[in-house]
């Protein structure tokens, strides 16, 4: 049975081409004129797929949807801007961060997704007025755009949004200020250590991050704090910087012996920077195992044997005469293992 052969196309490359060209340009024509149509779902849907043509021209075109009645097409329309990625979005774009006809906050927390996206320094200002904005996810968005943004400038809006009464705006401003890095340095050293609450957490969060050493002193001293969130913090952040100054406060944390401390894991937490440390706590480690005065002795051993090091296995034997019971205990596991083969015939002489 024969099959018929389909003729070759006689349209060369060019027309067909034109031919698709011409074909666009209808379809957006079409979308643009839906547009205006009443039935607020047709205006979402030519929204969505003008901004998967991704054609720069309809940025104007889709701007005009940004102050549509309806919420769900007003998004749309500020992520369609955000995809197309044009730069003269951006003037649109902060024009409805001080709309005040629509008061849904989810509409002005797409704008500002939007604005981050596009990465204007024209974009600054407007973010920074939304950082006082009514709504909780304003705020955070606002200042999630700052960080990126870059914009020195900011760091003192953005330290007052660290004793906003919402943990997450405390947190997100916490974030952005690190973001910005040595500029903040010294505002929120200062909030560190004249402030209190959730701000003084975020503030030593992000001098970690940053990691200069102004703030190593600072925090050190907050790390001694009475407040075990801040304590926390401390010494999270404190981990995050190789000097020798670091490793001894951290290692007297693990004495701490308040009710709160041990409630919230100070001393946990402590523990967990040190191992981040590795080596470099080894010697502040070494001299507390020594100090008869010095308290969290069973966790230093449990730490040491935790890391390699040739120092470690004849200090903990040490420790084995000590009245301390856990701290022995702690040892002889640690001292397995570093090395089971040699601590075997140390532990049978324990055990006789």
């Amino acid at each position: 049975m024969c099959h018929a052969v389909p003729a070759p196309s006689t349209e060369r490359p060019e027309a067909q081409s034109m031919f698709s060209s011409l074909k666009t340009i209808a379809k957006r024509k079409l979308l643009a004129r839906q547009l205006k149509d009443a039935d607020s779902e047709t205006r979402r849907s030519a929204i969505e797929a003008l901004g998967e043509l991704g054609e720069p021209s309809d940025t104007q075109v889709i701007a005009r949807a940004l102050k549509d009645e309806d919420a769900v097409v007003r998004m749309a329309a500020a992520k369609a801007m955000s995809d197309l990625g044009q730069h003269d979005a951006v003037d649109p774009l902060v024009e409805c961060i001080t709309e005040r006809r629509f008061a849904d906050g989810e509409w002005q927390t797409e704008i500002l997704v939007a604005l981050e996206s596009l990465n204007d320094p024209r974009s600054v200002e407007a973010c920074a007025q939304a950082l006082t904005h009514r709504s909780v996810k304003v705020r955070c968005a606002a200042a999630s755009a700052l960080g990126n943004l870059g914009d020195p400038s900011v760091v003192p809006k953005l330290v007052a949004s660290l004793r906003d009464k919402e943990f997450e705006v405390v947190r997100q401003s916490g974030r952005a200020l690190a973001k910005l890095g040595r500029p903040a340095v010294g505002p929120l050293i200062q909030v560190l250590e004249y402030e209190s609450g959730q701000g003084q957490n975020a503030a030593a969060e992000a001098l970690g991050f940053i990691g200069d050493p102004q703030a190593i002193e600072p925090l050190i001293a907050a790390l001694k704090s009475d407040d075990s969130f801040l304590q926390i913090a401390a010494a999270k952040a404190l981990s995050n910087f190789d000097d020798p100054r670091v490793a001894a406060p951290l290692v007297h944390a693990l004495g701490e012996s308040s009710t709160a401390a041990f409630f919230y894991g100070v001393r946990e937490e402590a523990e967990a920077a040190l191992m981040k440390m590795g080596k470099r706590a080894i010697d502040a480690s070494l001299l507390a195992l020594r100090d008869p005065n010095a308290g969290g002795k069973a966790i230093i051993a449990k730490l040491l044997g935790q890391i390699r090091d040739p120092r470690n296995f004849d200090a903990l034997v040490e420790t084995l005469k000590d009245q301390n019971l856990e701290l022995r205990k702690a040892s002889l596991q640690s001292l397995m293992t570093l090395d089971q083969q040699r601590a075997q015939p140390v532990v049978q002489s324990m055990l006789s």
